[in-house]
Order: structure tokens, then sequence, then C-alpha cells
């Protein structure tokens, strides 16, 4: 398994300008005819979050810790954004790439971390309003802000084999991709994005069974307290890692050399 992992890591290194010249070709189609193009990363994530804000603030909500609702919403709202547009587009990848896919060989699962990429991109472009918006209620970056790599590479291993699996899935059963679609939406609501679920009472299973749970909160407790993350909030996407590397590794190779056929 540890011979496997360093062959992708080997392939992707040996295929990056392929790689890159995906990447570039999917962000050029992407917006080819957009009049805002990129700006839509900022405008989309602002208008939502000023949205929630003036909806909590009139119903007499307050932010847990008498944190401003705009960095509330955007500290978990974009991270989620990277993460679950990462798993819906990357389980279509192999489809979408399928054109491709039948004419050249390359290492098939290049098309999921393209998309990841490209999400990632989006991800770094759309935090431009959220630093702004710290500048403006004035947070200030410590030595702890170094953890946030650290949890985004967590998150982007936990996509990357979740998306792995899905989209080799989606190849032979189409359903997969509208059951990722309805799985966001249920997702999202088990995810402390809007509401804060404490690590105690009825919302503390929430904390071993949802490995998003476990980033979202430490994306606040750094930015928004300035604290190091706490270790036990993410033992479920470690667990879940470890285990989608493995099974996505067995589960595409599986099914790989039928791509062609079936695409």
């Amino acid at each position: 398994m540890i011979k496997r992992f360093v062959k992708k890591i080997k392939n992707a290194i040996k295929y990056r300008h392929f790689l890159s010249s995906l990447v570039f070709k999917q962000f050029k189609v992407r917006y080819a005819q957009s009049y805002l193009s990129m700006t839509w990363l900022v405008l989309e994530p602002l208008l939502l979050v000023l949205t929630l804000s003036y909806i909590f603030t009139a119903i007499g909500r307050k932010a847990p810790g008498g944190h401003p609702f705009p960095i509330f919403f955007y500290s978990g709202l974009l991270p989620w954004n990277y993460f679950v547009n990462s798993l819906v587009q990357g389980t279509t990848s192999f489809i979408s790439d399928s054109s491709l896919i039948k004419k050249i060989y390359y290492p098939r699962e290049l098309s999921v971390v393209k998309t990841i990429a490209v999400n990632f991109i989006d991800f770094l472009f759309a935090n431009v309003a959220f630093i702004v918006i710290l500048i403006i209620y004035n947070y200030s970056v410590n030595w702890n802000f170094f953890y946030i790599p650290v949890l985004l590479i967590l998150q982007t291993t936990f996509v990357y084999g979740l998306a792995l699996i899905f989209a080799s899935m989606n190849v032979f059963v189409r359903d997969i991709g509208i059951i990722v679609n309805t799985l966001r939406t249920l997702w999202f609501w088990a995810t402390p994005i809007i509401f804060y679920y404490p690590y105690a009472g009825k919302t503390k299973f929430l904390y071993y069974v949802n490995p998003m749970t476990g980033i979202i909160v430490n994306y606040r407790i750094i930015i928004m307290d300035g604290n190091p993350p706490v270790i036990k909030y993410l033992y479920s996407v470690l667990v879940a890692s470890f285990i989608l590397i493995i099974l996505s590794s067995i589960v595409f190779k599986r099914l790989e050399r039928e791509f062609v056929d079936v695409l």
C-alpha cells in the first residue's frame, strides 16, 4: 500500500505539466462566457454571508463567543464550499473527461486531482473578501494560523479519497452522482456551517461520525479565537482519511481497467 501511494506521488510529479494544462483548461472553460469571471468566487459567498448575517441579527441571534456574524459564517462556509464542490465535481470527473480518457493514456486519478486543484484555487480567490472582513473587524494573524495548511491537507486528503471512490463507481452506476448531490444537502445541515454544534450533549456524536465537523470547528478555533486546533475534534477525519485512501486505491484499481469500455 505504501508503494502504491509513493507511485501516485511519482505519477503526479511526472505528469505535473499535463496536470497543470488540465487545470488551466478547466478554468478557461468554466469562466469563458462569464462577464464577471472569477469575481463570482468572491461575490457569491459574500452575498450569502451578508444575507445570513442580516437574518440572524433580525431575529436577535448572536454568534458564539460574541464574534461578528460575517467572521463566523465565512470561517465555516469557505472551507465547506471547497470540500463539497470538490466532492460533487470530483464524482463526475471521469465522465467529464471521458473523451480524453479514450484518446490518450495518463494516470486516471489525475482527473480527480485536477478537479480538486481547480476548487482549491477557487477557494483561495474566495478568501479575498474574507481577509478584508478580518481586517475590518481587527482580527490579527498569529502563529496558530500556520495550522491552517495542516487542516487543508487533512481536508484535501479526505475529499480525494471519497471523490475517487465515488468517481470510480459513478462510471458504472450513474445514480452515484445523484446520491452525492442529495448527500451534500444532508451533510450541510449535519455540519456546523450556520449553527454552532458544541462538543457536548446531543451534538457530540457529530464529532465522531462527521469528519467535516471537526475540520470546520478547528478552522474557527484558529481564525476566531486565535488558538491552536483541538486534536480530539480531528480523530474522525484522521481515521476516515486513512481508511478512504486505502479503500479508494483498491476500488479504483479494480474498476479502472474497464473505464474505456464503459465510457
